[in-house]
């Protein structure tokens, strides 16, 4: 985990998740860390949401150093055996494609929105989005976004895991 390396480094971390119930090891993996890790709550396909995330971890830890996109929503949001039967971009509904496009695009340029303007002004900062394979993009029938910066991210349904951090290393 990227969060894990920034804290044995000595950072600051903040991850942010759709729902404490897929996060209740982490809750105890961060507690051994003190207050240098938070979790914040937070579904990033509301925009309220990512305002109030990135609000909450300035509150907490000050400056923003470091931010690491690692949220998103696949295929299986429409059918969980979509690696075996394949989901058609086709069969998505709107609501699908508006979370798809929400929490895979839009949410990680919010983040940059709100912590590169600090980033640029002090002359350093990061912004690292993690994606999937190439493989495993290229799937007939998929959609993929050419203006997403994580074109079709493979993930649980929904599982939004950001993490944004302050590193002191």
């Amino acid at each position: 985990m990227i969060g894990a390396a920034f804290l044995e480094a000595g950072g600051q971390v903040a991850l942010a998740d759709i729902s404490a119930d897929q996060t209740a090891g982490l809750s105890r993996v961060l507690s051994r860390y003190g207050e240098r890790a938070a979790y914040l709550p937070a579904n990033l396909i509301h925009g309220e949401d990512v305002d109030r995330l990135v609000d909450s971890v300035r509150q907490r830890f000050g400056v923003v150093d470091s931010l690491v996109n690692n949220a998103g929503v696949a295929p299986s949001i429409v059918r969980r055996n979509f690696v075996v039967e394949p989901v058609r971009f086709w069969e998505h509904t709107e609501e699908h494609t508006q979370n798809f496009f929400a929490l895979n695009a839009i949410a990680p340029f919010r983040l940059a929105v709100h912590l590169a303007p600090d980033m640029v002004k002090r002359g350093w900062g990061r912004i690292i989005s993690v994606t999937t394979s190439v493989g495993s993009m290229l799937r007939a029938g998929m959609a993929c976004s050419t203006t997403s910066v994580r074109p079709c991210t493979y993930s649980q349904p929904i599982s939004a895991t950001s993490v944004v951090s302050r590193s002191r290393v």
